[in-house]
């Protein structure tokens, strides 16, 4: 009988064995892997407050249950709460496991963070809020509401005053600013607006506004609200001259000088008040003149040798300012006007003072001068010719009556002769 042998070639044996070891090297670096991974902190219950929720009364904080590789250690971070605990800030300096309730904390709440922390991290685990904190006896409590005063216009400060206050001292005062609508019965907080003055900014036109006073001291705290406001007005803009006032006529005894404001920005309405002014030759030194606050102004005299300047003050609901024209010429005196005034009109502005054949004493002088030479002027077609005619019959009757005296001589001397 024969035998059948199997054999295997020691090089198909080998590779197989590498490819198991493998695999097993593989798996139990995985096991180790993951017996030596470090484990974080994880809250497994909340941290609690322990103490009586009252001004003065201390508070201790226990850091909860935790899971993760030990050792963990914790911090804590106490944190004051409005009354609804919808909003909390970090309280400065309270990082221990304790905390003294002050008097800040009156009327609000408080809760504590806790962080749990090992080589491997960290986590953060908040305790419930206590029930509203009580002020302690002594507390501060309004007497008088507080007020607010300024204008109520974009742009002004308005100030707070705290109003009055019982209570122990010392009492120290927190504002805070509110902008409500206009019959003020919803107002909301204004972001930032926590001193004394609140300068008023576009957004707030249309709203009235408020502020809450905040009295503190160590027994506790209240707050006490202003009455609203009126409605606050938009900003408004003083005047500002944008073209200086100007001066239009000549610079000569006698003429009239016109005025214009020139031109002006700012909130209307703008009002105008206008003065014209007496200057040196340099245009300083300027003398407002009594009684020129027109448009217009009549140069005397006394102009003669000087500058004028034409001043306009601008006044609206912001302010008041005033601007002044460049000056004149030199004022000269007017030229001599020989012969009469022919018209009424030559006689007006000073005009009466020109004329040297005749000259006048005033205005009114020299316009009877004409009217009387106009009446005459009327007439002359008809005096002029009875004028020259009486002229003439006079001269006749002159010439008759030498002429008579003549004759009559002449008759006398015949007739003593006969």
């Amino acid at each position: 009988m024969s035998t059948i042998r199997f054999t295997r070639s020691r090089a198909a044996v080998v590779p197989r064995f590498a490819v198991l070891l493998g695999a097993l090297v593989a798996a139990c670096t995985v096991l180790v892997s993951s017996a030596g991974a470090a484990i974080a902190p994880s809250n497994t219950a909340f941290p609690a407050l322990s103490g009586t929720p009252a001004v003065g009364s201390t508070l201790t904080a226990s850091p909860g249950t935790w899971s993760g590789d030990a050792p963990i250690t914790f911090g804590y971070q106490w944190q004051r709460c409005d009354s609804p605990a919808t909003v909390c800030a970090n309280i400065a300096g309270s990082t221990s496991s304790a905390y003294v309730l002050a008097g800040l904390d009156g009327g609000g709440t408080v809760r504590v963070a806790v962080v749990g922390t090992n080589a491997a991290g960290s986590q953060i685990a908040y305790s419930a809020v206590t029930s509203a904190i009580a002020n302690a006896a002594g507390a501060p409590a309004s007497t008088v509401l507080p007020a607010i005063s300024g204008t109520l216009q974009s742009g002004s400060t308005l100030t707070a005053a705290t109003g009055t206050w019982a209570g122990t001292p010392p009492l120290t005062f927190n504002s805070r600013w509110l902008r409500c609508n206009p019959a003020g019965t919803s107002c909301a907080a204004i972001t930032g607006a926590t001193a004394q003055t609140y300068q008023l900014v576009p957004a707030d036109v249309g709203s009235t506004i408020a502020v809450d006073v905040q009295a503190v001291n160590a027994g506790g705290n209240a707050s006490a609200r202003s009455p609203v406001t009126a409605a606050v007005a938009a900003a408004t803009s003083s005047p500002a001259s944008t073209a200086l006032p100007s001066i239009g006529g000549s610079a000569v005894e006698g003429m009239t000088l016109t005025g214009s404001v020139g031109t002006w920005t700012g909130t209307l309405p703008i009002t105008f008040a206008n003065a014209w002014r007496r200057c040196d030759v340099a245009g300083a030194a300027c003398q407002t003149i009594a009684g020129a606050a027109g448009l217009s102004y009549v140069l005397a005299h006394g102009d003669v040798g000087q500058t004028i300047r034409f001043e306009v003050g601008a006044t609206n609901a912001a302010g008041s300012i005033t601007a002044t024209s460049l000056q004149t010429a030199v004022v000269t005196i007017a030229p001599s006007t020989v012969g009469q005034p022919t018209s009424k009109q030559q006689c007006k502005h000073g005009g009466w003072q020109t004329f040297t054949s005749p000259s006048f004493r005033n205005q009114g002088q020299c316009v009877r001068f004409v009217a009387t030479r106009s009446e005459g002027n009327g007439h002359r077609g008809h005096s002029g010719d009875d004028n020259h005619r009486g002229s003439s019959v006079g001269n006749d009757k002159g010439h008759s009556k030498d002429h008579s005296k003549d004759h009559s001589k002449k008759h006398g001397r015949n007739g003593g002769g006969d």
